[in-house]
């Protein structure tokens, strides 16, 4: 028999696209920390609204794709906080580290407030010591489209 609770409390999978090497425009669908066998995740889901070959990099992630972006927030160094961290200094530049905790808090409620926003970033691939490719991003121009449409109700 099925469980209604375990039903209802469950989250479901991500999408399993990654973002590749480019420049984007990126609409947020949801942000969600997940606690799976392989450890706890940070995870933004969102819609490419735009997309740009990045220098020599193969064709990026298509316009219309829905593509995830995963951080591990149980690495020993805390380098997946950080990455989650830059993520919302993106959307609140000038906020200390206590408010984006709180933006954070926020941001991973059920009633995603930032569902709908846009933001833009640059991804491309670093090295690691083992060789691999390392994707790294450098978020920027956070768009909440609700404060867009209270400054257009805005009579001048």
């Amino acid at each position: 028999m099925l469980d209604r609770n375990k039903f209802l409390k469950s989250n479901e999978p991500g999408t399993g696209v990654y973002i590749d090497p480019g420049v984007y425009k990126l609409q947020i669908e949801r942000v969600r920390v997940h606690e799976g066998h392989k450890g706890t995740s940070f995870i933004v889901d969102f819609t490419v609204l735009e997309s740009e070959r990045l220098g020599t990099y193969p064709e990026p992630t298509p316009t219309g794709t829905r593509a995830a972006y995963v951080v591990k927030l149980d690495d020993p160094n805390n380098m997946g906080l950080g990455a989650m961290k830059a993520f919302f200094r993106a959307c609140e530049p000038s906020a200390t580290d206590e408010l984006l905790f709180d933006l954070c808090q926020a941001a991973i409620a059920a009633d995603q407030p930032l569902k709908g926003a846009t933001i833009r970033t640059v991804a491309q691939h670093k090295k690691t010591a083992k060789g691999n490719n390392f994707t790294t991003f450098s978020w920027k121009d956070y768009q909440d489209p609700s404060a867009a449409a209270k400054e257009a109700e805005v009579p001048f």
